[in-house]
């Protein structure tokens, strides 16, 4: 197929192969790679989603599990804290200060007149 008769439009306008590169595919008897196709459409997904593609991780899950019974109890802490992060990301371990946490700099002193309206001057 010419490649001025087929314009490559699925080329460029959606980064498929188009006619002639197929054609030429198939008369060449050679498959398309995915390193000829956008990776927009590599991570498209069409129907519904299952586990059979091995992306389960419970033998992850045991494994960590059994690492975690022979660590130290403080290193189990720390652990379980960056588990907790990552399984509950909009929720903090973090607790507010038991008091008014002090800031920086001295308090304003108000000016007695000024705050009653009249202006002194100072000259």
């Amino acid at each position: 197929m010419d490649k001025e008769i087929c314009g490559c439009v699925q080329r460029t306008s959606y980064g498929l192969p188009c006619a002639c590169e197929i054609a030429i595919k198939i008369l060449e008897d050679k498959p398309i790679l995915l390193d000829e196709i956008h990776h927009h459409w590599l991570r498209l997904r069409i129907g519904k989603e299952s586990n059979e593609d091995g992306s389960s991780v419970e033998d992850e899950l045991k494994g960590i599990q059994e690492r975690l019974k022979k660590l130290p109890f403080q290193m189990k802490l720390e652990v379980k804290e960056v588990l907790w992060q990552l399984a509950f990301p909009e929720t903090t371990m973090m607790s507010p200060p038991p008091r008014k946490v002090p800031t920086k700099g001295a308090k304003k002193k108000v000016d007695i007149a000024r705050s009653k309206g009249k202006i002194t001057s100072t000259s």
